[in-house]
């Protein structure tokens, strides 16, 4: 065991004086490298001068020393190398020397090489736009809206410089122009966002194209342009885009395309105004009188019902539909007409799914009040599979209601279900009545349900 352990220590001994002599070869590799990188940059060699000043900065095989890492990284940058410039520009807004930075940082843009290794486009574009944007809202959020509505001349020269470089300072100007409808330098900037694949810019084309703004109208281009915004990743920017192209489309009798934009609004993210209900109402139509879409009068009448409920009804939207004796000022009326339709078409024998389930439990609630007989729907859909945010929501809520107006039926399933709403939503019930989230969720479970009938 002694002899085994004299073997052992032998062989340790050899492995560390083999990894101490590779570390040695490497150190005095590494020490003849910055030899010849050192002598390179007093030479004048700007990459030279710009790997030592770094190195001296991080203190990384060389001793670290900031004055001299700057002292490396002048010298360089008076050569117009980018890299310098770049850390020069970030050196230099780290200690609150703003105007120096961004004079550092534009020069690095200047002077860009793409494949240069060492610089990083991204780094410089982002803090040249937060710079400009700072000068003029502080500590305000940072949208777009915001740096629009503060604007000024200094800033506006800023941005025009960075778009040459960054998407999104050209972004920001076009939607800038656009607010301002300054439509010459909307279309300029729009239509070198379309040609980067800047999806915003198929609204603010569209719009140019659709109204003759600075330039003839042209429906075919508006169109064209509406259809790229309508597949942008922005909810606003899609759905926005799909109301202008159901509208063209409608007016302009291509029922194909007007029921499929139609289709698409309406079956995502809506706003409660009239211009949903004119959609909806566009989609009713084509249902009705069969444009675009095989006919059935039945969904014709549910998408009007829905409109004229959701939408809540202006003086324009009040001549979207007729109904006998209806009176669309009336919320109570609105609801109840719009989930006896819909009601009329849940198989009563065959409700399998949480919608159907959940929406007879509302009707039961809402239009009949028979609290005993709407609690065992709204209940059960909760927990099926299938069942949706939306409909839990709702669920939640009713069965809240219910319990308030009738608290002798009150069951320890329904109690459990607000208590699991209110820690999974972190939510109270009564939050779902603000900010039109009530309404948001009603209408998502009338559309899956649609879904389900169509």
């Amino acid at each position: 065991m002694k002899k085994l352990t004299i073997i052992l220590g032998s062989l340790l001994l050899m492995t560390l004086s083999l990894s101490a002599q590779k570390i040695l070869e490497r150190d005095k590799y590494i020490k003849e490298a910055f030899k010849e990188i050192i002598n390179e940059a007093k030479d004048g060699n700007a990459e030279s001068q710009y790997v030592i000043g770094m190195h001296c900065f991080l203190g990384e095989s060389l001793k670290q020393d900031s004055l001299k890492g700057l002292e490396y990284l002048n010298l360089s940058a008076k050569q117009g190398y980018a890299p310098a410039y770049q850390e020069l520009g970030k050196y230099w807004l780290d200690h609150d020397q703003i105007e120096l930075a961004e004079s550092y940082l534009k020069n690095a843009l200047l002077h860009f090489d793409v494949n240069n290794k060492y610089l990083d486009k991204e780094s410089i574009t982002v803090r040249l736009f937060n710079i400009a944007a700072y000068d003029i809202i502080g500590d305000e959020e940072l949208t777009y809206s915001n740096i629009i509505k503060y604007m000024n001349d200094r800033a506006l020269s800023r941005y025009e410089f960075l778009a040459n470089y960054d998407d999104d300072a050209l972004e920001l100007l076009m939607e800038y122009y656009g607010v301002k409808r300054n439509h010459s330098k909307t279309m300029s900037y729009g239509t070198k966002c379309h040609e980067k694949g800047i999806t915003s810019s198929g609204f603010w084309l569209g719009q140019i194209y659709e109204y003759g703004l600075g330039t003839p109208k042209d429906l075919n281009k508006a169109i064209m342009y509406y259809e790229f915004g309508a597949n942008s990743d922005n909810d606003d920017v899609n759905q926005t885009c799909r109301d202008r192209l159901s509208e063209i489309c409608y007016n302009s009798n291509m029922m194909d395309k007007a029921f499929k934009y139609s289709y698409d609004y309406a079956h995502n993210e809506v706003n409660n105004d009239s211009g949903t209900a004119d959609i909806l109402h566009r989609l009713a139509t084509c249902y009705r009188f069969g444009r675009g879409v095989k006919q059935n009068i039945e969904l014709g009448d549910i998408w009007d019902a829905l409109g004229i409920w959701y939408c809540e009804f202006d003086t324009k939207a009040e001549t979207i539909a007729d109904f006998e004796g209806f009176d669309p000022d009336n919320d109570t009326q609105l609801v109840n007409h719009a989930l006896k339709l819909i009601y009329s078409k849940i198989d009563k024998k065959l409700i399998n799914t949480s919608n159907a389930t959940l929406l007879c439990g509302i009707y039961y609630s809402m239009v009949e009040q028979n609290w005993n007989k709407a609690e065992p729907y709204i209940i059960k859909s909760y927990s099926m599979e299938d069942a949706i945010p939306e409909g839990q929501a709702v669920s939640a809520w009713l069965i809240n209601s219910v319990y308030e107006v009738a608290p002798a039926i009150k069951k320890e399933e329904g109690k459990s279900i607000i208590k699991d709403f209110v820690e999974k939503s972190k939510m109270n019930v009564a939050d779902l009545e603000k900010n039109h989230i009530l309404d948001d969720c009603f209408y998502r479970i009338f559309v899956e349900f649609i879904k389900e009938i169509e």
